[in-house]
């Protein structure tokens, strides 16, 4: 081995320079920004505030302003003739006479099946109904 020469590492015994702090991420840290990268920042940041209170403050005056229905005539209702306005009537004065009307409902059919019983009281804002069936699953209970 001693006619052999060994090349010399030229960073040998020194230490790499660092342009970010240890564990630290080169992006996050600013140590490639140029001088005047934190300034741009503030003016990104101020921009983007900026923009954030005229869209909220557009927004708000735009719901201010709006009349529902204005512009669109596909949501207007007829008025009931005399017929149907009677047996409205009916059907409310019965209602209130009878204070409660019972309800079955069963949708589905076989494994499927998910039924609802129980009662609406028309004297109170109230419904109790007891979910069942083979096909309520963990959605079983009373609901009122």
């Amino acid at each position: 081995m001693a006619g052999r020469r060994r090349r010399a590492d030229p960073l040998a015994g020194r230490r790499p320079t660092l342009t970010t702090r240890p564990g630290g991420d080169p992006e996050l840290d600013g140590a490639d920004d140029p001088p005047d990268g934190p300034d741009r920042r503030r003016i990104a940041l101020a921009a983007l505030v900026a923009a954030a209170a005229l869209s909220a403050a557009t927004l708000v005056a735009g719901l201010l302003t709006w009349v529902p229905g204005r512009g669109d005539d596909t949501g207007t209702a007829r008025p009931l003739t005399a017929a149907e306005a009677d047996r409205v009537a009916a059907l409310r004065v019965t209602n209130l006479r009878d204070v409660r009307a019972g309800v079955r409902v069963t949708v589905g059919a076989g494994g499927a099946r998910t039924e609802l019983v129980g009662w609406v009281d028309w004297a109170r804002p109230l419904v109790y109904l007891d979910l069942g069936g083979p096909g309520a699953g963990d959605d079983r209970g009373l609901v009122q």
